[in-house]
């Protein structure tokens, strides 16, 4: 049998995923790259989120897990049909 990611097969899922992996990438993960060194010697780890000033620490996964999100009325959310390849027809020169 071949091995495949079975999160791909289904687009919610796979948009899931996808958001899942940015967000731990961005907020949660601190990365050696952007630690900064303190006046003691000690560095400050911290997310590409902390870099750029829009979180204070890194976002725990409980602490995302346990947030009420709200959806505002304007969002539409994507659709399979949206993601779909056109087709475009070959023509001769």
């Amino acid at each position: 049998a071949r091995k495949t990611y079975e999160f791909s097969k289904d687009l919610r899922v796979h948009i899931a995923v996808t958001w899942w992996v940015m967000f731990g990438y961005n907020f949660h993960h601190p990365h050696r790259s952007l630690r900064l060194r303190k006046d003691d010697g000690a560095f400050a780890h911290r997310t590409p989120a902390m870099a750029i000033g829009i979180a204070e620490r890194p976002i725990s996964v409980e602490s995302l897990l346990l947030t009420q999100v709200v959806k505002t009325a304007s969002v539409r959310s994507p659709t399979l049909v949206d993601f779909r390849r056109t087709r475009r027809s070959k023509v001769a020169p």
